[in-house]
């Protein structure tokens, strides 16, 4: 197992739905947002279990986050969009260039070459201008889509002295409120 397959298999694992007898132990461990599902792997030469865990609140806020980013990169794409249309190259290949430099500064968004339409400047010179337009990066937004929410907990304890996926959870939230401290105490205004 690796980085990039531990990537792929949080965009493409379903979070099993929770069971009516499980929700109520869910409620009384303070769980009820989360849903996961458990796997066994291989890491680094290691079996572990892994925890793939969707958290509601956290899927809310990645999803949001999403929509702003997408919203920030159409304002910025569409001034990338006139400031090529509105050039002129010498070359086509000038116009290709600056058209791939541009995408390389958008994720979300892309912007595609329609035409490139050979003309003469005032100056009776042959110039080429480029007709573009924006598309989504469909592919790219569904796998943003598919991660919000999920992460990863990971424990080497996989045979007798194995956790149940709850325990691995609420470890793992009890955590944060230390870290929360080591923040309070690593703060410059403490000092």
């Amino acid at each position: 197992m690796t980085i990039k397959k531990a990537k792929e298999l949080v965009q493409n694992i379903e979070v099993e739905e929770v069971k009516d007898e499980d929700k109520e132990k869910r409620s009384d461990l303070n769980l009820e947002s989360y849903t996961w599902k458990e796997e066994i792997v291989t890491y680094g030469g290691i079996k572990q279990t892994w925890l793939i865990v969707l958290s509601e609140k956290r899927q809310k806020s990645d999803l949001e986050k999403l929509e702003k980013q997408l919203s920030q990169e159409e304002k910025k794409s569409q001034k990338f969009l006139k400031e090529i249309q509105s050039e002129e190259f010498e070359h086509p290949q000038a116009a290709r260039y600056k058209l791939k430099a541009i995408n390389k500064k958008l994720r979300l968004l892309e912007i595609k070459e329609v035409e490139l339409i050979e003309t003469y400047s005032k100056k009776k010179e042959k110039i080429y201008k480029m007709i573009s337009l924006i598309i989504k990066k469909d592919e790219e937004i569904s796998r943003k889509t598919k991660e919000a929410g999920k992460f990863i907990l990971a424990t080497n304890l996989v045979e007798e002295n194995k956790l149940e996926a709850s325990e691995i959870l609420i470890t793992y939230k009890n955590q944060q409120s230390t870290e929360r401290g080591f923040r309070f105490l690593k703060d410059p205004l403490f000092y």
